[in-house]
């Protein structure tokens, strides 16, 4: 079957993002040295130091950290992998580059600086730079069979989540290798601005082809623990000047338990080259892993649950108070403002701001204009009303609309309507239907109950409470 990998490059050139996808045929030759498996008898999980190097012209950029696969077997002898982690990027200016305002480009996912993010939606260029999660499914030999979820790296290292697996083989040799054709697709980015510009247009995607070649040679068995020579080359050729080429050269020596069925470490050097019209880029990398012990990864969960608990803890101690922060004058307008309006989401809005809040002297007129919501048409709508409600309470007197609605009759007793009491004056009943119709009734033509309710009503009517600062 055919896999997809993909990977990631910043900063090709001057003002250029490249974004690579390598799709590599499983179907692969393969040549091995023994029954190499990747194992999954039980639920387990193993965790890896990595660190990546990157030897720039004017810095040395260092990606580090530690990643954890829950492994599980699935169904058909499929594995199942859930990956969890992320490698945080670090810099080391070149002192010759030190004080320099000019040269290349920045070669890296923050080519741009951290703020050129049109959207906070949008999706970021390296998944693998941030704490990230997905879900692997691959065969006992290595094979991905599908993969939920994105960790890319930069410098074409494609998915964190993939780093440490190799393609096992089937027979028992000295060596093996796995030949794959590859597809890279680039298009141009964004400009070095922080913003687009009015007639900018995206340019069109250029595609190209390439080869990509791994080979494994057996150095040494040592009990359950495989050393073997690993070999990585890449290789796209720019065909004209509107594409860039590429080409990575690798050799290091990769370690697999045997026993566990998972890798021990990888210690890799490899060169990038970027080629770009008459421009050329070399870039040499290293890449290392390490398995942790039982004991390290004990270290590693207890730190990263710290970790958590501690940044639980400032978000609830930031939410505290916020919550406890009273509402601006500007603020109280704009609340009153969405909770009168026909938008469905303004209202919903203005409702989760107030249930945030725990105001210490709750504004009546932001209690009324909540309550005034109980019958509101949206079931939504209705149900954040009963809790805001706790926070915001009528004033003590006040009666709620859910008081003040009832079924009306008229003297003859024949007549009914359901509708809100909005006041008595001069003897007259004013009444609110629910399609919005204001009635006015003589007093003395509801029933001898219901003229009693409106004169205990009208006594207690809801305040008119206006701003005296308007």
């Amino acid at each position: 079957m055919a896999s997809a990998n993909w990977l990631s490059l910043g900063g090709v050139g001057r003002g250029v993002v490249a974004f690579l996808v390598v799709s590599a045929g499983m179907s692969a030759r393969a040549e091995s040295p023994g029954k190499l498996r990747y194992l999954a008898a039980e639920e387990r999980t193993v965790a890896y130091r990595i660190e990546i190097t990157a030897d720039r012209d004017d810095c040395v950029e260092t990606l580090e950290g530690v990643v954890t696969y829950q492994i599980k077997p699935g169904q058909h002898e499929l594995i199942q992998v859930d990956y969890s982690g992320g490698l945080s990027k670090s810099t080391k200016a070149k002192p010759s580059q030190s004080s320099s305002r000019f040269g290349m480009p920045r070669f890296g996912p923050r080519m741009f600086g951290p703020s050129r993010a049109l959207s906070p939606f949008s999706r970021p260029a390296f998944r693998g730079l941030t704490k990230t999660k997905s879900q692997l499914t691959l065969t006992p030999l290595g094979e991905i069979q599908s993969m939920e979820g994105d960790s890319q790296l930069p410098y074409l290292l494609g998915n964190a989540s993939l780093l440490i697996f190799e393609a096992l083989p089937e027979a028992e040799k000295e060596s093996w290798s796995v030949t794959s054709g590859i597809s890279i697709t680039e298009e141009d980015g964004r400009r070095g601005l922080p913003y687009r510009m009015p007639f900018e247009t995206e340019s069109p995607k250029r595609r190209t082809t390439g080869s990509e070649v791994v080979t494994y040679q057996t150095r040494s068995v040592e009990g359950p623990l495989l050393t073997v020579d690993k070999t990585y080359r890449l290789d796209s050729p720019a065909v004209n000047e509107r594409v860039s080429g590429f080409e990575i050269n690798g050799l290091g020596a990769w370690v697999f338990n045997r026993e566990l069925g998972v890798p021990e470490s990888l210690d890799l050097k490899q060169k990038l080259v970027i080629s770009r019209k008459n421009t050329t880029t070399t870039i040499p990398m290293t890449l290392t892993y390490r398995r942790l012990s039982e004991s390290e990864l004990k270290v590693h969960q207890e730190e990263e649950k710290r970790k958590q608990e501690e940044t639980q803890k400032r978000l609830a101690e930031m939410k505290e108070k916020q919550a406890n922060t009273p509402l601006t004058a500007k603020e109280i307008e704009k609340v009153l403002a969405n909770l009168e309006s026909d938008n469905v989401s303004s209202v919903l809005m203005a409702l989760q701001t107030l249930q945030n809040k725990n105001p210490n002297k709750p504004d009546p007129r932001i209690a009324l204009a909540v309550d005034s919501l109980r019958n509101h048409e949206n079931t939504f709508v209705q149900q954040r009303v009963e809790k805001v409600a706790e926070k915001w309470p009528l004033p003590e007197g006040v009666l709620s609309v859910t008081d003040l609605k009832r079924t009306w009759s008229d003297s003859t007793g024949a007549f009914t309507v359901e509708a809100e009491f909005l006041g008595l004056e001069d003897g007259t009943v004013r009444l609110k239907r629910d399609d919005g119709k204001v009635l006015e009734v003589p007093l003395d033509r509801l029933s001898e109950a219901d003229q009693k309710t409106a004169r205990e009503l009208a006594e207690a009517a809801r305040p008119v409470i206006d701003n005296p600062f308007d």
